[in-house]
């Protein structure tokens, strides 16, 4: 039996996400240490309520930014070794990122105008979360990239 050669933009989208979930690692665990140490000071009369929501909130957010990221790990492992699980991992983990950006963008837009957190910047990870989701689904639905990956439906939704 003759060895498949692995599509070259299997390695590509790898690579890109690797890069993304060093990123996100990253960016969650700012975000959760931040708001490990803001959480004592809630209770303060002061500060502005929309920090007892968004805190707490944020910091949901950001633990589930670091779990993706590691299960990210996984399925750049997958791709690269040839995993059929790779496929709708890659897939899940795509479109739990557009969930997640959103309700950061949805969180952030709630905040009041004085925390400058409503900024266009949150909306632009949705838009390049479903880019990305395109782009990745539409290439790993190709005959050859699914026969590489040993996961060949018999059917696939068109998008």
């Amino acid at each position: 039996m003759q060895q498949m050669k692995r599509p070259s933009g299997i390695v590509t989208i790898s690579i890109l996400w690797l890069i993304g979930s060093i990123l996100s690692v990253d960016v969650g665990l700012v975000v959760v240490s931040l708001d490990l140490k803001a959480l004592p000071h809630l209770s303060d009369l002061n500060m502005n309520e929309w920090f007892r929501f968004g805190v707490p909130a944020e910091l949901i957010l950001g633990a589930f930014i670091v779990a993706l990221a590691v299960i990210q790990f996984f399925t750049v492992y997958g791709l690269l070794a040839r995993k059929a699980w790779s496929y709708k991992m890659g897939l899940t983990v795509l479109t739990l990122s557009i969930i997640i950006w959103s309700a950061y963008s949805a969180l952030c837009a709630f905040a009041p105008s004085s925390l400058g957190l409503a900024t266009p910047q949150y909306l632009l990870g949705v838009g390049l979360s479903i880019a990305w989701l395109a782009i990745v689904w539409s290439y790993l639905r190709k005959a050859n990239v699914q026969q590489y990956l040993r996961d060949i439906p018999v059917s696939l939704p068109t998008i």
